[in-house]
């Protein structure tokens, strides 16, 4: 009885011992990033306004720098990927 009790808390203590330290790992968040264009129709003819997308440690920031105006026409565009507040290549 006493080993079979000793036997049971040695594989849970292994097993939290084990799984312990990659749960409280902090790893930054990362993704894509984009920037939005808004158009001045639906055709998406004329561009008036871009909101840029930007890298922080935490990971991808949207909607940083509004450039021109918003409308309701937009279209996201993919210009990076953020991984520890770096700008990776595409």
């Amino acid at each position: 009885m006493i080993v079979r009790r000793l036997g049971t808390l040695l594989v849970v203590a292994a097993t939290c011992v084990m799984t312990g330290p990659a749960l409280a790992q902090y790893y930054p968040g990362e993704g894509p990033i984009y920037h939005t264009y808004y158009f001045n129709d639906s055709a998406h003819n004329t561009v008036v306004g871009i909101d840029h997308g930007d890298c922080a440690y935490t990971g991808p920031q949207y909607h940083t720098y509004l450039e021109g105006e918003t409308s309701p026409y937009s279209e996201d565009v993919y210009v990076g990927y953020c991984y520890h507040g770096i700008w990776q290549p595409l």
